[in-house]
């Protein structure tokens, strides 16, 4: 599941969340510190929980609730049979293609190799390894060896295997057994929650982690979404807080996947109050970070943003006599803005108050945390509570030329199919397919491919430049007050396009993605992507068809409403 309103819909039934508290979603690189620095603000450092390691490790986004007055409950939104089935069968093709390319080159089969593959999907967001225990990876990589010899002359690719197809549904029952047996329930063709209660904080953290954590005997990958609630919150935090920290998921974990920020990010950032970027001091902003402050500053939302640069240890270099303090390597790391600074004026950015909000930690998985970097999380916490709880300057509209608005559009069409020509020439057939399945489903993206994200961005990208130049103010106000209205316009607009962008993808062409999951055999991937083609001319149509006319309105009348708002 991936739409947002519904997520909550769905577990607000069951835990509702505390009216007013202030809700900081944190996002970060794979491998950025981000669910360290989650530990120490829930104080489950000694538990090691959330998990960490270094790879994606946040798939299932989890909301957790900090609040001395409430219970220890939490809510777990179970992804469907149907999506579980075609993860499995997904991840067997990939395998057995995997395999026939070693036999028709002659070359050998190493089984651990099979069996690493059948242990995850090609985007690391489904891990069978987790479920099932490798002895019995292992049984199934021996079968597919074995029928892959057997069938490699009449093997053709694209083509369903029965074989697949029944190891799929295998697996599948052994899946449901393992849930059945751990949590008491089976997916279901719908949509499903479960929701648990628990006596203390150590019954409730085992659990959790159960559903969370990313290691083997977890339930992770078939879980889409959580909110755990309870008296959790460090030690340095006041008695009465009350908020919500969201683990988000990483940026992406390469930098081809983390080049354009997921359009997921961008319901958090409407849905939240603050947005903590976690980033790594070694090699700040080489990847996701800065698609993402990028995304901060274009969708208008740098008012709400703050940045958590951790370990800065890492700057420490053993071979030099003379080491620097903390101080010292802050100093190290806030030389490097100058560097980002130029790559977003280089991206036509003009944005400097990014910078104004940073705080700066280290150690933090050490057996003793720096009292520095306890006081710098404190000190995020409490200027983002104290701001959340200040009233907001009212936005003054100011008057654009949207006239002038068409000609910034013009181009957009243009790059999208670009770029897409692009892709479906990359892309193998086995991701142009899962691509198609997630459209289907009404997921944004798969792995590299995201649609709504692309097309958002590129419609982002120039509005950006036309939002910063209006053609007048209806009164005399300071060139902050400018800011901050052009902000709140910004975050509106980029909530409404995307919506917008949403519309035209998923629904407008629905019947398309279904027809491009029916192509079956040699040469359905070329159908397939001739289906996604014609779905791009209808729901992206280039500058000069009839239907860009309407499509450009849609985007104009998203900023006339952001703007009366």
């Amino acid at each position: 599941m991936e739409n947002l309103t519904e997520i909550h819909r769905l577990i607000d039934k069951q835990l509702p969340l505390p009216e007013c508290a202030p809700k900081i979603y944190v996002l970060g690189d794979t491998g950025a510190g981000k669910s360290t620095v989650l530990q120490h603000i829930l104080g489950t450092k000694k538990q090691s929980f959330p998990s960490t390691l270094r790879r994606r490790t946040t798939v299932a986004i989890t909301e957790y609730v900090i609040d001395k007055t409430l219970p220890y409950a939490a809510c777990f939104v179970l992804k469907t049979a149907i999506e579980v089935r075609a993860s499995i069968e997904e991840i067997l093709e990939y395998t057995q293609s995997s395999i026939m390319k070693l036999i028709k080159k002659g070359k050998e089969i190493d089984r651990k190799d099979v069996v690493d593959n059948l242990g995850e999907s090609a985007d690391q967001r489904f891990r069978l390894k987790y479920i099932i225990e490798e002895e019995v990876l292992d049984s199934y990589a021996t079968r597919l060896i074995s029928e892959s010899e057997t069938s490699s002359d009449s093997y053709e690719e694209e083509v369903e295997q029965a074989f697949i197809k029944d190891l799929a549904e295998e697996v599948f029952k052994v899946v449901q057994v393992t849930l059945k047996d751990l949590a008491g329930v089976t997916l279901s063709d719908g949509q499903a929650t479960l929701i648990k209660e628990y006596d203390n904080r150590e019954t409730c953290i085992d659990s959790v982690k159960m559903f969370l954590k990313a290691g083997k005997g977890s339930l992770s990958p078939l879980v889409s979404y959580a909110r755990v609630q309870g008296r959790f919150g460090a030690e340095w935090l006041p008695e009465d807080s009350s908020f919500v920290i969201i683990d988000g998921e990483g940026i992406g974990h390469d930098i081809k996947e983390s080049a354009i920020l997921s359009s997921r990010h961008l319901d958090y950032f409407e849905f939240s109050d603050a947005i903590v970027l976690a980033e790594g001091a070694g090699k700040p902003f080489a990847a996701g970070g800065k698609s993402a402050l990028k995304g901060v500053i274009q969708n208008g939302y740098v008012d709400n943003f703050y940045l958590m640069m951790t370990k800065l240890d890492e700057l420490i270099d053993e071979d030099e006599e003379e080491q620097s303090d903390f101080k010292g390597r802050i100093q190290d790391v806030r030389r490097e803005f100058k560097n980002l600074d130029q790559a977003l004026k280089s991206d036509d950015i003009q944005e400097e108050r990014w910078s104004n909000n940073v705080f700066y930690t280290e150690g933090l998985k050490a057996k003793n945390t720096p009292t520095q970097s306890i006081d710098q999380l404190s000190a995020l916490i409490s200027m983002i509570v104290k701001r959340h709880s200040q009233d907001r300057a009212v936005a003054r509209m100011p008057v654009y030329d949207l006239e002038m608005l068409s000609a910034y559009l013009e181009k957009v069409s243009e790059e999208f199919h670009e770029e897409w020509k692009r892709l479906l020439i990359e892309t193998p057939w086995q991701s142009i397919k899962a691509f198609n399945r997630r459209m289907v489903w009404k997921h944004d993206e798969y792995k590299g491919l995201k649609p709504i994200a692309q097309l958002h961005d590129f419609i982002i990208a120039k509005m950006y430049i036309f939002l910063a130049d209006p053609k007048s103010w209806p009164c005399e106000i300071s060139n902050s007050e400018k800011q901050e209205s052009i902000d709140t316009i910004s975050k509106l607009f980029s909530s409404k396009a995307l919506a917008v962008v949403r519309d035209r993808i998923h629904v407008l062409v629905e019947e398309l993605w279904e027809k491009g999951m029916q192509f079956s055999g040699a040469g359905s991937t070329m159908q397939r992507k001739k289906i996604i083609e014609d779905v791009w001319n209808e729901s992206v149509p280039y500058y000069q068809d009839i239907e860009a006319i309407r499509f450009k309105d849609q985007i104009k009348q998203s900023l006339i409403s952001a703007m009366t708002v």
